[in-house]
């Protein structure tokens, strides 16, 4: 009978889980509901107000900028400060900005609207891979993955409902209605939040394990501090992650191919579901294979989507499958980031490289935002912008081989 005896404390759930479940709320509520489903709304309200493709854009490359230059100070306050008063903060900017568009008419409103958005979403995607890693010494590739993936879902499951409500109600109350399911998601998501496992006297998941210890500690010694090393996965990864900004432009390229707005929701949707398996898979191949062999198959992903948008946009689910291919470019600059810069640094130095990594990425993203409407603006086509996507790729996956031969040599 004394073998039957089980301890309570092994039944306990390791607070850590709860720390995940907030960081998909939150996760889900920034990005899923802020960002991804932009291009559905954005479609619309460029055919009402009648601005250019590449005029409305300029809102996603101010809010690139603004998220450039107060990403380091907002991840900074957070770690530093009350960290659920901060992000329940940041997450009413970031939803206000959408509430707000009920009453736009002018194009200049929407690139105010931008300001608070950028402040409203600048940290999340350093913050909370970051707080990840401070609660999990072990599955920390799948967590993380999980969590970044809830934005996808959001995205997948909202994009059809926001082109339901445009189609019934217009863009306004769809704009409201983005708005406040997002500061819901957030809050909800702030109650339990808890930057570091040390604020609430617990240790962390798996943290018994001396595997991943040892793996730091040999990753420190293969590369130290080289620049060399860190410029080389700074391209590596930003380059394929300006592609997250072509998103936004999937309504308007199924237009173009002669495809209803309702067709570039679903395929906005579709590519959700790349977006929610992209960093599930980069997660879970990361804890597998190693994280830069990973990122390289990420690579390949993208490079396919390219020619499948490029050689097959007459057939529908050729499209199709280039969206649910493209959408796994989203874990380039959200897990990916993060583990990359823990394997090559080790615990100590790798999270000034992520500010500093998603700081640039943010610069980077804010012009291809604006570049890739303007070349549809200026050429009439998408055609450039996809075989600059292959191009882009194959130099991606020449680096991060390359990273990979000096990480293991």
């Amino acid at each position: 009978m004394k073998d039957l005896v089980i301890d309570r404390k092994e039944l306990r759930i390791h607070p850590a889980w709860l720390i995940l479940a907030c960081s998909i709320l939150i996760q889900g509520g920034i990005i899923g509901l802020l960002v991804n489903p932009t291009g559905v709304l954005f479609t619309a309200v460029r055919m009402d107000r009648g601005f250019r493709a590449g005029d409305l854009s300029v809102y996603y490359t101010i809010r690139q900028i603004v998220m450039a230059t107060t990403v380091s100070f907002t991840s900074r306050l957070f770690f530093e400060k009350n960290s659920r008063w901060v992000i329940g903060f940041l997450g009413l900017c970031g939803s206000a900005s959408f509430v707000f568009m009920a009453g736009f008419h002018q194009l200049w409103q929407w690139y105010a609207a931008a300001v608070m958005a950028g402040i409203g979403i600048s940290c999340c995607a350093v913050v909370i891979p970051i707080v990840l890693n401070n609660w999990f010494r072990s599955k920390r590739g799948l967590v993380v993955g999980i969590s970044m993936s809830a934005s996808g879902i959001v995205g997948a499951c909202y994009s059809p409902f926001c082109s339901v409500v445009i189609e019934r109600l217009g863009w306004r109350a769809a704009a409201v209605t983005t708005g406040v399911l997002s500061f819901a998601m957030v809050c909800l998501g702030c109650l339990f939040l808890v930057a570091d496992p040390k604020m609430a006297g617990v240790e962390p998941y798996g943290a018994d394990r001396t595997e991943e210890k040892k793996s730091s500690s040999s990753s420190r010694q293969k590369t130290g501090g080289s620049w060399m090393v860190y410029w080389i996965a700074v391209f590596a990864l930003i380059g394929p992650n300006t592609y997250t900004q072509f998103n936004n432009q999937l309504p308007i390229f199924a237009q173009e191919a002669g495809y209803s707005l309702g067709t570039g929701a679903v395929l906005t949707s579709i590519s959700m579901m790349g977006n929610i398996i992209g960093k599930l898979g980069l997660g879970i191949l990361s804890d597998k294979l190693g994280i830069f062999r990973a990122v390289s198959m990420l690579v390949v992903l993208l490079g396919g989507s390219q020619a499948a948008f490029l050689l097959g946009a007459d057939v529908l689910p050729v499209m199709q499958m280039g969206a649910f291919l493209y959408g796994s470019v989203y874990a380039m600059g959200t897990t990916a980031p993060s583990q990359v810069f823990l394997a090559l640094y080790g615990e100590e130095k790798y999270r000034g490289k992520v500010r500093k990594t998603q700081m640039l990425n943010s610069f980077v993203l804010a012009f291809a935002g604006m570049l890739f409407p303007y070349i549809y603006d200026f050429t009439g086509s998408f055609t450039p912008v996809f075989i600059l996507g292959i191009v882009i790729s194959m130099f991606s996956l020449a680096l991060m081989l390359l990273l990979e031969h000096i990480y293991r040599h």
